[in-house]
């Protein structure tokens, strides 16, 4: 009985080891959309190579990520297909997008150009 439950525990310590280690170096920022605001917050996010940024359009209104040369440049971004942001996001929608290439890009809603973000992705 008593090795039974320490096989147990060591396989339920095991468990817990490997999701950690599975989770390591993953990170996640979130980006809010405020209802009555046209902005998104933080408008500028700073991830590492494999993270991930998480839009919650807490707003009324639809909005339409989209990629950009810059905030001054609002062109759509024609580099490589996996950086591309072209998402409708419906009111209390969540979009959730991994960048696995190091840059700086921007984006912004296709529907309110004034709302732009910029995103650093570091080594």
């Amino acid at each position: 009985m008593k090795r039974q439950q320490t096989l147990i525990w060591i396989a339920m310590l095991g468990a817990i080891f490997m999701m950690e280690a599975a989770s390591f170096g993953e990170e996640r920022v979130t980006v809010i959309i405020e209802k009555g605001t046209l902005t998104f917050s933080p408008q500028e996010v700073t991830i590492k190579k494999g993270d991930s940024i998480r839009w919650n359009n807490k707003a009324e209104e639809q909005h339409f990520l989209t990629a950009s040369k810059s905030s001054e440049q609002l062109e759509t971004l024609t580099r490589q297909s996996d950086l591309l942001l072209f998402k409708t996001m419906e009111k209390g929608e969540v979009y959730e997008k991994t960048f696995t290439d190091v840059g700086t890009f921007f984006y912004h809603c296709g529907i309110h150009e004034k709302m732009w973000g910029k995103i650093t992705v570091e080594e």
